[in-house]
């Protein structure tokens, strides 16, 4: 009789346990799916991959993003930020994107960005669920910024230097795209170069159409074609709900990049604002100025270029479980050396 109760003891602690095992992994699980976006966030990111064993740039590159346009992303919000608070930025992740955050169930979201990088890296990276993501929340009335590589992720398939690919878990939303063009810069050469606009800006191998193997029939509506190069190749694009960009408007002077003065990168970042703006309705507050001039007087923008320089990544390490807070971190130690 004392064995069997031992016994019938020993199985309820057994069962018991399993219980508590089952609802302890249940809410493990639950409490290691967090996603950074807050309430008050306007803005998604793509971050790419965090990976802990950064000693090189090809270790960021981890997810397809290139830590100069991470960087220079960072950089541009954090610059618009100060004009209008309500432009809030939370840099995501390919875990965040593909299983933490799904960015329909946050309507106060309503852009979002796909920086510079490889486009591959980047659809390999976020697959089948973080595309089915970011075209459901596009679906639902959100905006989109594809900057170089994110023209590239947004078409169906596209040419690099002459090689054509057709992958699988490319957007999908423009039709074939083509780059980088040689004429301008030989990848991986970059050069500044000049808009229809008279704006100067950085090209790095973004995509067009209509150079060389694409048709020239622009879709949706150019904003900016290539001066510097005959044929008014697009170099940025609006189509409905999405902004799709050759060159990088966000570059920052001496940032990985040389050939681009301040006065430039002050003009180049407010017409990204007013584009961005213009896409999403006039949500937020961006300067209208286009010139250097006209934007506001030496002392004025001596402080804002300070504020800029305190609040550098600032908005990307508003919460230290964020994985891309170490990237930040990271980035201003490798700029500031």
């Amino acid at each position: 009789m004392k064995q069997r109760n031992i016994i019938a003891a020993t199985l309820l602690i057994c069962f018991l346990a399993g219980i508590f095992a089952v609802y302890w992994q249940k809410a493990s699980t639950s409490a290691d799916i967090y996603c950074p976006i807050q309430s008050d966030t306007t803005i998604v990111v793509y971050g790419g991959s965090l990976t802990t064993n950064a000693s090189s740039a090809q270790d960021w590159e981890v997810g397809g993003v290139d830590p100069l346009s991470f960087g220079w992303v960072t950089n541009f919000f954090d610059w618009w930020h100060v004009y209008d608070s309500a432009v809030r930025p939370v840099f995501l992740n390919s875990t965040n994107l593909t299983t933490d955050c799904n960015l329909s169930d946050y309507p106060n979201v309503v852009l979002y960005v796909q920086p510079g990088g490889d486009a591959y890296d980047q659809q390999s990276a976020l697959g089948s669920a973080g595309k089915t993501n970011i075209l459901t929340f596009l679906d639902k009335g959100g905006a989109y910024v594809g900057i170089c590589a994110g023209w590239y992720y947004a078409a169906k398939d596209y040419y690099w230097e002459g090689q054509y690919y057709n992958w699988t878990y490319l957007l999908g939303l423009v039709p074939t795209v083509e780059g980088s063009i040689s004429t301008i810069a030989d990848y991986p050469a970059y050069n500044m170069t000049r808009m229809s606009n008279g704006l100067n800006m950085i090209y790095y191998g973004g995509p067009t159409w209509g150079w060389r193997q694409t048709p020239k029939e622009t879709v949706g509506t150019a904003l900016m074609t290539f001066a510097s190069i005959p044929g008014n190749l697009p170099a940025a694009v609006r189509i409905d709900k999405m902004l799709l960009l050759s060159v990088h408007p966000e570059a920052f002077e001496d940032y990985g990049i040389y050939g681009l003065s301040r006065d430039e990168r002050i003009a180049n970042y407010k017409w990204l604002a007013n584009a961005i703006d213009g896409l999403i309705g006039g949500q937020f507050t961006a300067p209208q100025a286009t010139s250097i001039s006209a934007f506001s007087s030496p002392q004025q923008i001596l402080r804002l270029e300070s504020i800029r320089a305190v609040q550098f990544g600032s908005l990307a390490l508003q919460d230290p479980r964020k994985t891309n807070c170490l990237q930040s971190v990271l980035l201003m130690i490798k700029h500031w050396r």
